[in-house]
């Protein structure tokens, strides 16, 4: 009877945690500061716990690397070589509805990610390290 409890307590834990799922498209929205534009952040979120992210301003870069999730916690890990050994992290204030807000811990600027289910990589240049997004 007691095991029973412990795998019964162990497949509620378990169905929690994918509570705290995020795969998917999520990207902010554009916006102006001072009449300066501020980049365009757009994640793909994949299930082997890997992520693409896409910043876009005047050009487009991508990087990759991979991700974990722990109690409320995103942690990035970049494969960048400029900025691997660092790991950034940022508190899950909300995950639902489709909607991602994240505040990095170093930041006190909070970032509302927005799921998306039309990120579309129309073009990729592997010379230049440039995309063209249509979202």
């Amino acid at each position: 009877m007691q095991i029973k409890f412990y795998f019964i307590l162990a497949f509620l834990l378990n169905q929690f945690s994918f509570s705290q799922e995020i795969l998917g498209n999520y990207c902010s929205n554009p916006t102006n500061k001072n009449n300066v534009k501020v980049n365009k952040a757009c994640f793909v979120f994949k299930s082997d716990f890997t992520f693409e992210e896409y910043s876009i301003n005047h050009i487009v870069s991508e990087t990759k690397g991979k991700y974990e999730i722990k109690k409320k916690f995103l942690i990035l890990y970049y494969d960048d070589v400029s900025l691997q050994n660092k790991s950034y992290k940022f508190k899950i204030i909300k995950n639902k509805n489709d909607i991602l807000v994240i505040k990095g811990l170093n930041n006190p600027e909070k970032y509302y990610l927005i799921k998306t289910t039309n990120l579309l990589i129309t073009s990729f240049s592997k010379t230049h390290k440039s995309l063209l997004l249509t979202i």
